[in-house]
C-alpha cells in the first residue's frame, strides 16, 4: 500500500527510498550490520553513562528485533508459508535499514509476529509467562517514555 500511495503521488512507487535517505539518511542494509552497530552503541552509551540512550533507544531495538526473529523461528512449522515469507521480507527491509531508531514501533506492524507468538503460548502457562513479561517490558517502556527518555 505505501508504494502504491508514493506511486499514486510522486509517480514512483520506491520514491519513499529517496526520502528516507535524503531526510533520515537511511538507506538499506543488513540486519546483521543494524544489530552490530546498535550493540556498540549500547555499550559506548553505557560505559558514558548515558542510560536513557543505552537503556531506552539501543537496548529496546535490539531486543525487539531480535524478539520478532526469535519468535518467528520457534513458531516456524505453525506459520503459514506465506506468513513466513512476508515476515523474512518485511523484517529484512525494515530492520536492516541503516540508522534504525525505530525498531520497536517497525515490528508493531509485523502481523506475522503476533501469530507467531499465540502459536508459541497455546498452553496456560507459556500464555501467562509472555503475557507477564511483554506487559512488563511494555510498562517499563512507557515509562521510560514519560520520563523522556530516548524512546523512539
Amino acid at each position: 500500500a505505501y508504494c502504491l500511495i508514493c506511486r499514486a503521488v510522486t509517480g514512483d512507487a520506491l520514491r519513499w527510498m529517496v526520502y528516507q535517505r535524503e531526510h533520515w539518511h537511511q538507506s538499506p542494509g543488513l540486519f546483521f550490520r543494524t544489530a552490530a552497530y546498535q550493540t556498540r552503541y549500547v555499550l559506548e552509551r553505557l560505559g558514558e553513562e548515558n542510560y536513557p540512550m543505552a537503556l531506552g533507544l539501543w537496548l529496546p531495538n535490539l531486543l525487539c528485533s531480535f524478539g520478532a526473529l526469535g519468535a518467528a523461528a520457534a513458531a516456524g512449522k505453525g506459520l503459514r508459508p506465506g506468513y513466513t515469507a512476508y515476515f523474512l521480507a518485511y523484517f529484512a527491509l525494515t530492520v536492516g535499514a541503516t540508522w534504525l531508531l525505530s525498531a520497536p514501533r517497525y515490528m508493531t506492524a509485523l502481523f506475522p509476529v503476533a501469530l507467531a507468538l499465540g502459536e508459541l503460548t497455546r498452553d496456560r502457562r507459556r500464555d501467562g509467562a509472555l503475557t507477564a513479561a511483554l506487559g512488563g517490558a511494555w510498562t517499563l517502556y512507557a515509562l521510560l517514555f514519560a520520563a523522556r527518555w530516548q524512546v523512539w
